[in-house]
């Protein structure tokens, strides 16, 4: 039997993927004095420049979150360098997670003083060239400084996943090229080991930044903070099963069924077929489907039809259903 011509079914996601779902990456339930306590319970880190001081706590098991201490300073005379922040790892044991068909990153942040240079939340992932990792070179996203909180009061950031890009100040200077070796936003989704929240100082002194002049690029106007976080959320989360070709999901590719009648075998490996579970034989006296019911497909140019008819006696029933 033979199938509709060209008929075509849209797989949206059902190819290699599982179920959706917000994912929390920590209650942050234990306190934990000290980065090394940090460490040991959850896995997560704090980072910084050479000069500057960083550590992360979970002060109490009431308020359930996750606390960034750090110091700002300069490199030397390297321009932009007082970088530090936290590494919050996807999960404990830091391996990578595939969150190519996550729709958007979401958590609630507050600090003490108001970072003059705002605050950036980079995608951290084996992928990138190792300078592009120690310098900072990554997939990120920065808020407008009028956007974020003021000081002392918690405010929710949603980020969709297509809004990370890399630096653009950087993008500028290479002409708008990549380095060589740079992955592209969907090589590191499907790799990413963790997220970093940085806030980010202004500067009052003149210093060079690669080799190039800056005339505010050292010296932090911030000297210090606490900058604290909560409920880091992916939304829109799915288990990706392995699927190397990424069918039906930041894709929306369409299958076709079948794409000419010739014979009964379509696109997909299968074959068309009319059937009926009923039957008239002795030995199906008792089925619930016993009858005479028929089932045939009609082909025509372009498209196939499927005639059934229904006979059934039912009880005491003087017709059919």
């Amino acid at each position: 039997m033979l199938p509709v011509r060209t008929a075509a079914l849209a797989i949206g996601c059902a190819f290699g993927a599982g179920h959706s779902a917000d994912w929390l990456l920590s209650q942050y339930l234990t306190p934990a004095a000290d980065s090394a306590a940090v460490n040991k319970i959850y896995g997560i880190q704090s980072y910084g420049n050479p000069a500057s001081v960083t550590s992360v706590s979970v002060p109490d098991d009431t308020a359930h979150f996750l606390r960034l201490t750090a110091q700002f300073a300069s490199t030397g005379t390297e321009g932009y360098s007082a970088n530090l922040g936290i590494l919050h790892p996807l999960n404990k044991s830091w391996s990578a997670v595939n969150i190519s068909a996550t729709d958007s990153i979401q958590f609630e942040y507050r600090y003490n003083k108001k970072p003059g240079g705002g605050i950036e939340i980079l995608l951290a992932s084996k992928m990138y060239p190792q300078f592009c990792s120690d310098s900072g070179f990554m997939y990120l996203f920065a808020p407008k400084i009028t956007q974020i909180a003021p000081a002392n009061t918690w405010r929710t950031l949603k980020i969709a996943i297509s809004d990370f890009a890399p630096p653009k100040w950087w993008l500028d200077r290479l002409g708008g090229q990549h380095p060589a070796g740079y992955p592209s936003l969907l090589d590191v989704l499907r790799n990413l080991e963790a997220i970093q929240f940085a806030p980010k100082t202004t500067y009052s002194q003149p210093g060079t930044q690669l080799g190039v002049p800056c005339t505010y690029c050292v010296g932090p106007n911030l000297t210090d903070i606490q900058f604290d976080i909560r409920n880091v959320k992916l939304i829109g989360y799915e288990d990706v099963l392995p699927n190397p070709d990424r069918i039906g999901c930041l894709e929306k590719p369409v299958a076709t069924v079948d794409s000419a009648i010739d014979d009964n075998r379509n696109e997909l490996g299968g074959y068309w077929f009319a059937y009926s579970d009923t039957s008239t034989a002795a030995a199906k006296a008792g089925d619930s489907a016993r009858g005479s019911s028929s089932a045939a497909m009609i082909l025509s140019p372009g498209q196939a039809a499927l005639l059934a008819g229904l006979h059934k006696k039912t009880g005491d029933a003087t017709f059919d259903w």
